[in-house]
């Protein structure tokens, strides 16, 4: 049994929680030496370089060397380069917009924010939808559009948050 729970600890599956987990705040200090940046400014070390060269461009070790960092130590921020753009998609986005008016309000109001965001980080159209967003800014984006959906009445609004989320990112494609 205790070998079956240390292969899940040691998962890489476990570990991108833990960078999520600190993204929403939820973990408590490690004892010992504390880090040299949050893991918004190794996403915003990321994200210059996406912006810079492009999302190819974008390694670990590009990453590290921007922080000033060796790659190695870079694992103690994120663990594998999909945990990387996760965080790096989450913070690009920012906060989601305050969804207010008519069904043709709040969709417009949506639409135009989220088409800034990709407008401003064309790479995020390469980033491709793995899995619904779990930061905490991704999730606050789909939650407005889906709330302000289901407020209007509209039949499965999260249906349609989805499509309108894939055409807003796939129409630069």
């Amino acid at each position: 049994m205790v070998s079956a729970r240390v292969n899940v600890v040691h998962s890489g599956q476990d570990r991108s929680w833990a960078a999520l987990a600190t993204l929403w705040g939820m973990t408590a200090d490690s004892p010992g030496p504390k880090p040299r940046f949050s893991l918004v400014e190794v996403a915003r070390a990321g994200i210059r370089l996406a912006d810079e060269q492009g999302l190819e461009r974008v390694t670990l070790q590009a990453v590290a060397k921007d922080l000033g960092l060796t790659t190695t130590a870079l694992y103690r921020y994120v663990d594998a380069k999909d945990t990387l753009l996760e965080l790096m998609v989450d913070v690009a986005i920012g906060p989601a917009p305050h969804l207010t008016g008519t069904l043709a309000d709040l969709v417009r109001t949506w639409v135009e924010a989220r088409w800034r965001s990709v407008r401003s980080h064309p790479w995020l159209t390469d980033v491709g939808l793995r899995t619904t967003p779990r930061g905490p800014d991704g999730i606050a984006w789909q939650e407005s559009l889906v709330a302000g959906l289901a407020g209007a009445g509209v039949a499965d609004p999260l249906g349609i948050a989805c499509q309108l989320d894939l055409l807003v990112r796939g129409t630069p494609r």
